[in-house]
C-alpha cells in the first residue's frame, strides 16, 4: 500500500511540473491549440540561422565551408533592414527619410530586427526583447515560467521558452498607426499546430541577449520547444562580451527540437551580436579582424546544420537581422540573406516586394518561412514570400547591386536636396524682386527667362542625369547643372518654332512615360529614383516623380497650343484644343501610374485623374452638355478605380503595396481604413510643418499666386487657355495634397510649374 501511495504521489508531482501552478485559466487560452499537439505531417522542416550584425561582403571575404557552401548553392540576396521606429525618433525619420538613410537617424538595432522578423512587419525593441528564458530558469528569484504567468495573467503551459517582457512590447505597439503584432509568425504556425523552436544564444557580461525567441514565439510570448539556457555559450575572458557560443551544444539543441517534433526552428549563431555589441571597446582596425573571428566560429554551426538536416525537405535560411554598425556607419545597412535547399535553385532573391532581383525586405522572411511550411499568412504581414532566379554568379551580381545602390545613394541624396533648397531660393528671390521692384518684369527679361527654363528642363534633366552614374554629389550637381543649362539652350533655339516651355515640358513628359513603359531603369538611377534605404517605394513612381510628369504633359501640351513665350510671339488664340488634348494625356497618364505593373501609385493616380479631368472639363465648357461633362466626371473615376481592379484580379503574391492595403482594410473593416486615412494625413502633416519641399510650396504658391493676380486681365484676353491649364493644374496639386501621405512633395512640384508657365506669360506680356 505505502509503495502504491508513493507511486500516486511521484505521479501527482510530475503532472503539476509539467501543467504549472494552478492558476485561472485567462479568456481565450483554452482556444489556443495545444503545442506539443501538431497537426501537419512533417514534410518540411524550416531552420532559420541568425548571424547579426555582418554584410554581404564580410560573407564572401571569410573563408568558411558552410558558408561558402551555401553562397555557392543558394539563392543569395541583400534586405532592406528597416523597422519601426521609436516614439521620438518618428517625426525625424518621416521628414529624414526623404533624403537621407534612416540610419543616420537611429540605426537598426539587433533587437529590433528580430522583433521585425518575427513579426513580419516592422517592429521597435529595446534591450526587453533578449529577455527569453527557459521555463525553470531563475529570474528576479522566480521562475521564469512563473514570472511570465504572474505578468500576463495567464496560466503557465508545457512550453520549453518565455518570453517575460512580452506585455511591454505588446503594448508599445498597440499605440503604433499600423498593424504589428511581437510574435506574428509563432502565433501563425502555432495556429497551424507547427511546432517552433529557439536554439541559441548571444548573452554577454551585460545580460541576457535572447533575441532568436522573437522568431519563434507567439503573440503571448511562448516558444514550445529549444534551449536558450547559459549552457548554449562558454565564459572566455579572450573574445568581446567575455563568452562564446558553444557551437556543440547548439547542434545538441537542434537535434534535440527536431526529435520532439519541431519544424521550425531559430538558431542564434551569437558570436558577431557580441562582437558588435563592443564596437565602442575594440579599436577600429581590430574590429574586422574580431568579426571574421566571430563568422568562421559560426561557420562551425552551420557546417554542422548542413550535415544533420536534408537539403530536399529543409530550407535553410541565413539571414542578417542588421548589418554592423561600422557597415551602417559607411552607408551600407542592406543586410545578407542565404536560401538554401526545400527544392530552392541558386540565384539570387526574388521579392515581389522590390521587384528588384537581388533585393528583398526583412518583412518578407516571416511569409516565406509560412509559404514553404504551409501555414496561412497573415493579413498585416507587409511582406512576400521569397522565391529564386537562377544565377550561376549570385553573390557576384549582388555585390554590383549593393555598390549601384551606394552610388545612386551618394549622389542622388545630397543632389534632391539640392534641387529642392535651390527651387526655394528660386523663388524666394523671385518675391523679393516683384515686392522691391513691382512691374519690372520687362526689364529682366533674360534672367527671368532662364530660370523659368531650367524649371521646364527639370523633368528631363533628373533622369538624364542618371545616365552618367555620377562618382559623387559634386559631380553629379555639377551633371545637373550643365543638363539644365543644355536643355534650356535647345528650348531658346525651339522657341523660333514652338513655345520653348511647352516644348521642355513634353519633352521630360515623354520621356518619362516611357521610361515608365520600358520598366524604370533611368528612374532607378536618378536622384528621385527608389532608395533601398530608406524602404518607402521600391518600384513604380513615386510622389517626386508623377509631381514632375503631371505639370510636363499637362503645361507642355497647354503651352505648346497657345505658343506661349515663342519667338516672334504668336497672335493670341483660345487654345482650348490643347487644353482638351493636355487633359486626355494627363487623364491617359493617370492609368498609366496607378497601374500595379508600371506606376503603381494610387494616389498619384486620384492627383492625376483630378488634373486631367478638369482640364477636359474646362476645356468643353460651354461647349457641351451638362451630360457631357458628367461622363467626363465618370472617365475620371474609372480611371481611378482601375487599378483597384487590378489589384483585386492578381494573385495575393503579385500584389502591389496597393493590393496589400485592400486587403488589410479588406480584413480590418472600416477601423483600418480609417487607420490608413489617419497615418498619411498625419505624416502629410508632419512634412507641412518640417520638410523643405513645404517651404518651396509656399514660396512657389506665393509666386503664381501675385503673377495671376496682377496679370489676371491679361490672362483671360490673351492666354485663356493657358488660364485653363493652370487651373486644372491647381486641381491636381489640392488632390495630390488630399490623397498622398506625402502628397507635399507633388504640389510642391507642380505650384513651381505653373509659376515657372506666369512667369513666361509675365515677360511675354510686358
Amino acid at each position: 500500500m505505502a509503495r502504491r501511495l508513493g507511486i500516486a504521489l511521484w505521479l501527482a508531482g510530475a503532472v503539476r511540473l509539467a501543467v504549472g501552478p494552478a492558476s485561472a485559466p485567462a479568456a481565450g487560452a483554452a482556444a489556443l491549440p495545444h503545442p506539443h499537439t501538431p497537426t501537419l505531417p512533417h514534410s518540411r522542416i524550416a531552420v532559420l540561422v541568425l548571424i547579426p550584425a555582418v554584410s554581404l561582403d564580410d560573407l564572401v571575404s571569410t573563408p568558411t565551408e558552410g558558408i561558402r557552401s551555401l553562397l555557392d548553392t543558394g539563392a543569395v540576396g541583400i534586405l532592406n533592414t528597416r523597422t519601426g521606429p521609436s516614439r521620438a525618433g518618428r517625426a525625424n525619420r518621416a521628414i529624414d527619410s526623404l533624403v537621407l538613410h534612416p540610419e543616420e537617424v537611429r540605426p537598426t538595432t539587433i533587437e529590433a530586427g528580430c522583433l521585425t522578423l518575427g513579426a513580419g512587419a516592422r517592429c521597435h525593441a529595446r534591450t526587453e526583447a533578449g529577455e527569453a528564458f527557459e521555463a525553470d530558469e531563475v529570474v528576479d528569484g522566480i521562475r521564469a515560467a512563473d514570472l511570465w504567468a504572474q505578468r500576463t495573467g495567464l496560466p503557465v503551459t508545457r512550453d520549453r521558452i518565455f518570453q517575460v517582457a512580452i506585455p511591454r512590447m505588446a503594448g508599445r505597439h498597440e499605440r503604433l498607426s499600423y498593424a504589428a503584432r511581437p510574435g506574428a509568425l509563432g502565433q501563425a504556425l502555432r495556429e497551424a499546430g507547427i511546432l517552433a523552436a529557439a536554439v541559441g544564444n548571444a548573452d554577454d557580461d551585460a545580460g541576457p541577449h535572447r533575441e532568436a525567441a522573437c522568431l519563434a514565439m507567439d503573440t503571448r510570448g511562448r516558444v514550445p520547444l529549444g534551449r536558450v539556457g547559459p549552457e548554449m555559450a562558454t565564459p572566455d575572458p579572450w573574445t568581446p562580451g567575455g563568452r562564446r557560443t558553444n557551437a556543440e551544444a547548439v547542434l545538441r539543441g537542434v537535434t534535440e527540437a527536431l526529435g520532439a517534433g519541431a519544424r521550425f526552428v531559430v538558431v542564434d549563431t551569437g558570436d558577431t551580436g557580441r562582437v558588435d555589441r563592443a564596437t565602442a571597446d575594440i579599436q577600429e582596425e581590430v574590429r574586422p579582424v574580431r568579426r571574421r573571428e566571430a563568422i568562421r566560429h559560426a561557420d562551425r554551426i552551420v557546417t554542422g546544420l548542413r550535415r544533420l538536416l536534408d537539403p530536399a525537405g529543409t530550407l535553410l535560411i541565413l539571414v542578417a537581422p542588421v548589418v554592423s554598425l561600422d557597415a551602417a556607419r559607411d552607408g551600407n545597412p542592406l543586410a545578407p540573406v542565404i536560401l538554401a535547399g526545400g527544392g530552392r535553385e541558386r540565384g539570387v532573391i526574388l521579392s515581389p516586394s522590390t521587384r528588384t532581383p537581388g533585393l528583398g525586405v526583412n518583412t518578407d522572411i516571416a511569409p516565406t518561412i509560412l509559404d514553404f511550411l504551409g501555414a496561412p499568412i497573415p493579413a498585416d504581414m507587409i511582406g512576400r514570400p521569397l522565391t529564386a532566379r537562377r544565377d550561376a554568379q549570385a553573390a557576384d551580381t549582388v555585390l554590383a547591386l549593393e555598390r549601384r545602390f551606394r552610388q545612386v545613394e551618394d549622389y542622388g541624396r545630397p543632389l534632391v536636396r539640392w534641387l529642392v533648397w535651390g527651387q526655394v531660393a528660386l523663388f524666394g528671390a523671385f518675391l523679393l524682386f516683384l515686392w522691391a521692384r513691382p512691374g519690372a518684369c520687362a526689364s529682366q527679361r533674360g534672367v527671368l527667362r532662364a530660370g523659368a527654363l531650367a524649371v521646364a528642363a527639370l523633368p528631363a534633366a533628373v533622369l538624364l542625369v542618371g545616365l552618367f552614374a555620377p562618382a559623387s554629389p559634386p559631380v553629379g550637381g555639377a551633371l545637373m547643372l550643365l543638363l539644365l543649362a543644355g536643355l534650356a539652350g535647345i528650348g531658346r533655339l525651339a522657341g523660333r518654332w514652338v513655345s520653348p516651355v511647352g516644348f521642355l515640358w513634353l519633352l521630360g513628359g515623354a520621356l518619362w512615360g516611357c521610361d515608365l513603359l520600358t520598366g524604370g531603369g533611368l528612374l532607378r538611377a536618378s536622384p528621385l529614383g527608389y532608395s533601398p534605404y530608406s524602404g518607402a517605394r521600391y518600384y513604380g513612381i513615386g510622389n517626386e516623380g508623377f509631381g514632375l510628369l503631371v505639370p510636363a504633359l499637362l503645361l507642355g501640351a497647354t503651352c505648346a497650343a497657345c505658343g506661349l513665350g515663342a519667338r516672334p510671339a504668336r497672335e493670341a488664340r483660345s487654345g482650348r484644343a490643347g487644353v482638351l488634348v493636355a487633359g486626355v494625356l494627363v487623364l491617359l497618364t493617370a492609368a498609366l501610374v496607378g497601374h500595379p505593373a508600371f506606376g503603381a501609385n494610387f494616389g498619384g493616380a486620384l492627383g492625376a485623374a483630378a488634373a486631367g479631368a478638369s482640364a477636359i472639363a474646362l476645356a468643353l465648357r460651354g461647349r457641351v452638355r451638362r451630360r457631357t461633362l458628367v461622363g467626363v466626371g465618370l472617365a475620371g473615376l474609372a480611371v481611378m478605380a482601375l487599378p483597384v481592379c487590378l489589384e483585386l484580379l492578381s494573385g495575393a503574391g503579385e500584389q502591389s503595396h496597393i493590393g496589400r492595403a485592400l486587403a488589410l482594410v479588406s480584413a480590418g473593416g472600416p477601423g483600418e481604413a480609417w487607420a490608413v486615412a489617419a497615418r498619411k494625413l498625419k505624416m502629410n502633416w508632419t512634412l507641412l510643418r518640417h520638410s523643405p519641399w513645404s517651404r518651396l510650396l509656399v514660396l512657389a504658391t506665393a509666386a503664381a499666386l501675385a503673377l495671376a493676380l496682377r496679370g489676371r486681365a491679361a490672362l483671360s484676353q490673351q492666354r485663356p487657355a493657358l488660364r485653363d491649364g493652370l487651373l486644372a493644374l491647381a486641381a491636381g496639386a489640392a488632390a495630390s495634397l488630399l490623397f498622398n501621405d506625402s502628397g507635399v512633395l507633388p504640389a510642391a512640384e507642380m505650384a513651381a510649374a505653373g509659376a515657372a508657365a506666369l512667369v513666361v506669360f509675365a515677360v511675354e506680356s510686358e
